[in-house]
């Protein structure tokens, strides 16, 4: 685990290669996540995670040379908020969500 504290809830994969319409050389991998967190200063770490995104590409053209890269978003929620209990499937979906309940 590479962020302490950080609950991966979902990831979806989106774009050409799920859809089977891949053109090799030119498609990457496209996810999105979706994870809760237990403390704030998981800031600094995410951001260290993120900081390794080139190198994950790296590895996923390597093993798959077809593909020309990785694009990996997240979004991180406070376990102890409203969407994070929603997330968890512990809470009923939030009324309205505020910009602080999100990092991206």
């Amino acid at each position: 685990k590479e962020v302490t504290g950080l609950s991966l809830v979902a990831v979806y994969a989106r774009g050409s290669i799920v859809r089977g319409l891949a053109l090799e050389g030119i498609s990457d991998v496209d996810t999105l996540g979706f994870a809760t967190v237990s403390h704030s200063d998981a800031d600094s770490e995410l951001k260290a995670w993120q900081s390794r995104g080139s190198e994950r590409a790296r590895r996923m053209r390597s093993a798959y040379p077809f593909c020309s890269g990785l694009e990996m978003r997240l979004v991180c929620v406070p376990e102890r908020s409203s969407l994070g209990g929603w997330l968890r499937g512990d809470a009923a979906a939030p009324a309205s969500l505020a910009d602080t309940q999100l990092r991206a």
